[in-house]
């Protein structure tokens, strides 16, 4: 798939899924992106101009049942630096409901309990 179908397909994942307005920017234009590849993906969200979280999923079964793997929180320094940190015991509800929709949506299914 070339980097523009890609891009494509994510915008109609996003559109699909009807975010609600805290994941838009001023102009509409969601603060999110969703990465797949082939043992799992990448959701990106910027809660604030200044932090964006990542969860990391990693697919379990050939199927594609996917669980939380990890999150990391990225802060911007006032220098303008960035700092990443791993969140400690990362949980599903830490990740928005219409952004778990997103990955569902790409053919995916989120484990809730018991996978790990």
């Amino acid at each position: 798939m070339s980097a523009d179908a890609a891009a494509s397909s994510e915008w109609e994942l996003l559109d699909d899924c009807r975010l609600p307005s805290d994941l838009l920017d001023d102009h509409g234009i969601p603060k999110v992106r969703w990465e797949r590849s082939s043992t799992g993906g990448r959701l990106s969200w910027w809660p604030t101009r200044a932090r964006r979280k990542v969860a990391l999923f990693r697919t379990i079964t050939d199927d594609g049942v996917t669980v939380l793997q990890d999150i990391y929180e990225i802060r911007t320094t006032q220098r303008g630096e960035p700092r990443s940190e791993r969140v400690d015991d990362p949980q599903l509800d830490e990740v928005p409901d219409p952004l778990l929709r997103l990955v569902e949506a790409d053919g995916l299914t989120v484990a809730t309990e018991g996978h790990r």
